[in-house]
């Protein structure tokens, strides 16, 4: 479903929030798998495509803010003059969120929160499915997170927007379950991003802080994600759709 057969065009792969941490890790990691990778974000994803072409692989960076409907149709018919079929979609997308109390969350935060994340998942799937159906198949994965399966004080925009990330995939997979594309979530517990160093400080207190909460004792690289995001948009669990993936080293097993 997702990888390039012998002799057949280069599929592509569409990750958002690609110029750094999850999205990254999660563009390289597909790339590695012979697809080519259209490396999207409101930022210049360069330094990501650079990273795929030192690995030996293939991408081009699509700038694009996919809260903007004209600019996402625009950014997916660009992507797919570049290369065809679309295979497959990694929706990582998200603003940082700083941790205020709600009292305290101003309303352009709580949208930016939801705009990003819920908005653009939706207009990105708007755009991208009818051309994985043109194509005959296609995976969609949405980046989700522990917290949107448990609260988090002073989260309460990300908490929702992840966890409407959920019930978003469950809706959209049971639509297109007869259709060849699957649509599944993944959600990570801690990851040691430049996003959650900015949030702790350093590397070291971000570690220290968040070890407790994992019951591996440990939180994770974002090269463990993209083997989970790898799992649910290949061939390997072709008959897996509508569900949720935590890869939280046992943080929602408390």
């Amino acid at each position: 479903m997702s990888t390039t057969k012998p002799g057949s065009a280069q599929a592509v792969a569409i990750v958002t929030g690609a110029v750094a941490g999850i999205g990254r890790a999660v563009a390289r990691r597909l790339a590695r798998e012979g697809l080519a990778v259209a490396c999207v974000d409101l930022q210049d994803a360069a330094p990501t495509v650079a990273a795929v072409a030192a690995d030996g692989g293939v991408a081009a960076a699509f700038r694009c803010d996919v809260r903007d409907a004209a600019q996402v149709a625009a950014t997916v018919a660009a992507i797919a003059a570049w290369k065809s079929p679309i295979r497959n979609l990694v929706n990582c997308a998200a603003p940082f969120d700083p941790t205020i109390p709600l009292i305290e969350t101003p309303l352009e935060r709580w949208q930016i929160v939801l705009d990003v994340c819920l908005t653009g998942t939706f207009l990105m799937c708007k755009q991208v499915v009818p051309e994985m159906l043109k194509g005959g198949s296609g995976a969609i994965v949405n980046i989700s997170s522990n917290m949107g399966h448990v609260g988090g004080a002073g989260r309460t925009p990300y908490c929702t927007a992840k966890s409407g990330l959920i019930g978003f995939g469950r809706a959209l997979a049971l639509e297109l379950a007869q259709k060849n594309v699957r649509v599944n979530s993944v959600s990570p517990g801690g990851v040691l991003t430049e996003r959650v160093i900015t949030r702790h400080g350093s590397a070291e207190a971000a570690t220290r802080n968040m070890i407790p909460t994992h019951p591996m004792g440990r939180i994770a690289a974002p090269e463990e994600i993209a083997e989970a995001v790898w799992f649910l948009s290949s061939d390997a669990s072709s008959f897996t759709t509508g569900t949720d993936l935590l890869v939280d080293g046992g943080y929602c097993a408390i």
